[in-house]
């Protein structure tokens, strides 16, 4: 038995069609499949975000994690998709900008907060 990463994230939505609609224009997520009151979002390479309807209300700190950190494939795509967070009226908690996460570790980062309040974050790995 071989542990191969992760398959999926849950969230509880407060609106489900309005996740699914964030994943979609946000991200270019796909549907991979879709049930009663649920939806699997396909965000690539076999990572997946899947999204129940029944949150009650947005939280201002959701428990269980902390925030979901998503990988992009070059620096521009952290402000790209940032300034399009911003455009559909999702709430920037940090601009993005470069930090060292060690002296050998360098990232571009920024945050966002998703249609339920979850924190996202957009992560640049140059390595």
């Amino acid at each position: 038995m071989a542990l191969q990463g992760f398959h999926h994230v849950a969230l509880k939505s407060t609106d489900l069609q309005k996740s699914i609609t964030f994943y979609m224009e946000l991200m270019g997520a796909t549907i991979r499949a879709q049930w009663d009151g649920a939806a699997l979002m396909d965000t690539g390479n076999g990572n997946y975000v899947e999204i129940f309807a029944g949150g009650d209300t947005a939280q201002e700190h959701n428990e269980g994690y902390f925030h979901l950190a998503y990988r992009v494939t070059q620096a521009s795509d952290v402000d790209q998709l940032t300034d399009r967070a911003r455009d559909m009226g999702y709430p920037v908690t940090i601009e993005p900008r470069d930090v060292n996460l060690t002296p050998d570790y360098p990232a571009r980062i920024s945050f966002i907060k998703g249609p339920s309040g979850e924190v996202i974050e957009f992560f640049y790995d140059p390595n």
